[in-house]
């Protein structure tokens, strides 16, 4: 089955790909392009969208879709959804979850710059791009054609303690050999008491070692 993070995945891999609408990340022939506007009248499928024949095109549920193997329109995503969230806690949303409004659906590709992201096919004035969320949307939910692999995320408290760790790993080892000459004289000179020989310096402590050796 296909998964939530593959679907980021095939959405970012689409960036820039045109929007026609009725387009399931197909070539746009002239044939298709006529029988699009007159199924869907011109409002939908746009006298400009013509320029895109000869390109591979989509649309908003066609992103999804062409993905998973399965076609839907953004109300029946909707409709097939157990559990529909207000867009206002789309930071509880794992990556891959759909983002949704009354005629236009897009995916949930994370945080970026703190901010929660969104890829969609934005239409055909825009085709498929990245936004900032909530934009348009009002609702998000999983997908029903995805599976959700949980991604383990590092929380500032477990990445702080990693990094206390791995300090006193650093300081608590002895001299670079190499060095040791070298170090032994800054330390019979009293530019440096010689502990912790190869824990990081602070910029303090190195300009008092600098004012220590020019003295």
């Amino acid at each position: 089955m296909k998964t939530n993070i593959g679907l980021v995945q095939w959405c970012r891999d689409h960036i820039g790909v045109p929007y026609v609408y009725g387009m399931k990340m197909a070539v746009l022939t002239r044939a298709l392009y006529d029988q699009l506007q007159r199924q869907y009248s011109t409002g939908m499928v746009w006298p400009s969208d013509a320029q895109k024949i000869g390109k591979v095109c989509c649309d908003c549920s066609g992103l999804i879709a062409s993905y998973t193997g399965v076609q839907r329109s953004s109300q029946q995503y909707h409709d097939a959804a157990k559990l529909v969230n207000p867009i206002s806690t789309i930071n509880a949303a794992p990556v891959g979850s759909l983002v949704w409004k009354s005629g236009h659906i897009g995916v949930y590709v994370g945080m970026e710059g703190g901010k929660p992201t969104y890829i969609a096919e934005d239409g055909s004035a825009f085709g498929c791009r990245k936004g900032l969320l909530p934009g348009v949307f009002t609702h998000w939910f999983l997908c029903p054609d995805a599976s959700y692999e949980e991604v383990e995320l590092v929380t500032q408290t477990d990445f702080d303690k990693m990094m206390d760790d791995y300090l006193k790993r650093q300081a608590a080892k002895p001299v670079n050999a190499a060095l040791a000459p070298e170090f032994a004289t800054a330390k019979a000179k009293g530019i440096t008491d010689g502990s912790n020989p190869e824990a990081f310096a602070t910029r303090a402590q190195v300009a008092a070692m600098v004012l220590r050796a020019t003295k």
